[in-house]
């Protein structure tokens, strides 16, 4: 049973990422389609109705309405040193203190899943990198904000889709930066953890 719920929230994250690494199986129908004919009386031609489609709206669109950016640069957070040790860290979003912890290459944001904002999620991991940056995973430069941002959405996508009785709800609670985990996407990070642990 527990395998299959792997298998499950494996399949859930990987359509709410919109991974291409599943490969799609067509299926054929055995039923032959049921033809029909349609007569019609008058001369004048007949026209198919004309529908208009649009795009649907993004998850990343509707989440950046419903979470408006509130910073102007990585300066706003106020990110301080709490003992002046250079390990943990306080900074301030939205009136909440939040807490990031730096272990060397990496680091931990507590909480990150409240911050949903796109712009200001980069922002602060810019603010992160300024102080301490973190390795690319071939150890031969350093993450950008922008990567570093992606990794927090796709942890942030995690926290959403996961059951809240998942023994993995509660990790993706917090991101953890790092050399690792550079250009994964939520369903490549469940693989990896999901590999190591069995």
């Amino acid at each position: 049973m527990k395998y299959k719920r792997m298998i499950l929230l494996s399949a859930a994250l990987a359509l709410a990422t919109g991974c291409t690494e599943i490969p799609a199986v067509p299926v054929e129908s055995s039923v032959p389609e049921p033809v029909t004919e349609t007569e019609t009386t008058s001369a004048a031609p007949v026209t198919e109705p004309t529908v208009t489609e649009t795009e649907p709206e993004t998850t990343e669109t509707a989440t950046e309405e419903r979470y408006p950016a509130l910073l102007n640069s990585p300066a706003d957070i106020a990110l301080s040193d709490v003992d002046g040790d250079g390990y943990e860290y306080t900074f301030t979003y939205n009136d909440t203190v939040y807490h990031a912890n730096y272990i060397p290459d990496k680091w931990q944001v507590i909480d990150s899943y409240q911050i949903r904002n796109s712009s200001d999620i980069e922002k602060i991991c810019q603010a992160l990198s300024d102080e301490h940056p973190i390795h690319t995973a071939d150890y031969t430069d350093y993450r950008t904000a922008d990567d570093m941002a992606q990794e927090w959405k796709q942890h942030n996508l995690a926290y959403d889709v996961l059951p809240s009785d998942s023994e993995w709800k509660e990790s993706a609670r917090n991101v953890d930066l790092d050399p690792q985990d550079e250009n994964k996407s939520a369903y490549r990070m469940f693989k990896d953890r999901f590999i190591e642990e069995y």
